[in-house]
């Protein structure tokens, strides 16, 4: 049933600890950090500014660079997510066929 397990069982005895003593961990927590919208926008914006200076920024057009591009079709997906809910599949495709013209566009260059 489980791929992992030895680690299902040792989450499983967390959990029941937890709800026994809700003063020890807490196994709902995620361990991991989950990057925000924001910080990948940072990191877009710092490549294109590494890339500004080592000379081997990509040009699609003299406004935009790639990282705005992917940026804009992560807020497009974003949004289309918020306001149509049930739709995230379908918009999901919409911003892989967003970004495949993206990098199609940067393979001609």
């Amino acid at each position: 049933m489980h791929d992992e397990p030895e680690a299902f069982a040792k989450w499983k005895g967390e959990m029941y600890a937890w709800e026994v003593d809700p003063s020890k961990t807490n196994p709902f927590n995620p361990k991991v950090e989950t990057l925000m919208q924001a910080t990948i926008h940072l990191q877009l914006t710092r490549d294109d500014v590494q890339a500004l200076r080592d000379g081997t920024r990509v040009i699609l057009h003299n406004d935009v660079s790639p990282s705005m591009l992917i940026g804009s079709g992560l807020d497009l997906e974003e949004q289309q997510y918020i306001h149509i809910g049930s739709r995230f599949i379908c918009n999901f495709m919409f911003l892989i066929l967003f970004l495949d013209i993206v990098f199609v566009q940067i393979k001609c260059l």
